[in-house]
């Protein structure tokens, strides 16, 4: 019988403190797998080998360690890392049998939109109000490739540098993982975020985002209007029943950023607002809001 795990959503915890082992949740969706199995992780082409270690299984809020899982069943696997390699765990991975590695399909996380530097703090007043490992920037780093490893949204850049690169979808989502660190006690300096650009074919090219809002019909002409000043692409604009229409339009990232709160105001918050990566596209204006 094939014996494989295969993951389509795999939360990855970093390392066991007590083993160094690296730790796989995720659910069985077919065959089983047991204790010193020799699996292959597999996520974007990448195929690496390891070894089983150990299986506990969720039975309500406890973990139950168990010699095998099988189809349905929900836990964490314990991996060794071959010598040498790094095993790519990470959310979306798959974990197969490996002598038949067919992989569930992987779905990217959108593309970063927003980056800002980060650097350990130089103030006067470092370590006062935490312990010095807080404030070094190995502890840091190490901080942040745990936190890139359950939020496949983060990138990192520069870890080796005395100057690191967080790159991420938004302001918010970069000012979060700030925030839990510095509840953590982490001390560091950053700069001020920036939209990220990209030059593509000798232009320069800034990112886009795909924005779907829902509203009464009554104010779609001051809706068409705000979105124009934001240099938006304006789409269909569809009837929903009700009396509500539901507008989708394309809009440069960097006139994004008071739009939501503009938004909410001219609805009185009974308006609807999604937005996705669409693409980088051409530069639309030198002139930020």
């Amino acid at each position: 019988m094939l014996r494989s795990l295969v993951g389509s959503e795999m939360c990855i915890r970093d390392r066991d403190a007590a083993t160094k082992q690296k730790i796989a949740i995720g659910r069985v969706f077919k065959g089983s797998v047991k204790v010193n199995d020799v699996i292959s992780v597999v996520l974007e082409g990448r195929n690496v080998t390891g070894l089983v270690k150990g299986i506990k299984l969720f039975v309500g809020v406890d973990q139950v360690p168990v010699e095998e899982a099988k189809y349905g069943d929900i836990g964490a696997i314990y991996l060794q890392e071959p010598i040498g390699e790094k095993i790519p765990l990470a959310i979306g991975c798959s974990i197969c049998n490996k002598d038949n590695t067919v992989a569930y399909p992987y779905k990217k996380p959108d593309e970063p939109t927003y980056s800002l530097r980060l650097r350990k703090t130089e103030a006067p007043w470092k370590g006062k109000e935490t312990t010095d490992n807080f404030s070094l920037l190995p502890h840091i780093v190490k901080r942040l490739e745990r936190e890139a490893m359950v939020n496949s949204a983060l990138r990192l850049e520069g870890l080796n540098t005395p100057e690191i690169t967080l790159m991420g979808r938004g302001v918010l989502h970069l000012s979060v993982i700030l925030e839990d660190m510095r509840r953590e006690g982490y001390e560091f300096e950053i700069a001020a975020p920036s939209v990220l650009m990209k030059t593509i074919d000798g232009e320069l090219c800034e990112p886009y985002e795909f924005i779907s809002l829902e509203y009464k019909e009554s104010l779609t002409s001051d809706i068409v209007a705000l979105l124009s000043q934001k240099m938006a692409d304006i789409g269909d604009i569809k009837q929903l029943s009700g009396g509500r229409v539901i507008c989708e339009c394309s809009m440069p990232v960097r006139l994004m950023s008071n739009l939501p709160t503009l938004f909410n105001t001219m609805t009185k918050g009974d308006g609807v607002f999604n937005h996705v990566f669409d693409g980088y596209k051409p530069l639309c204006a030198l002139e930020t809001e």
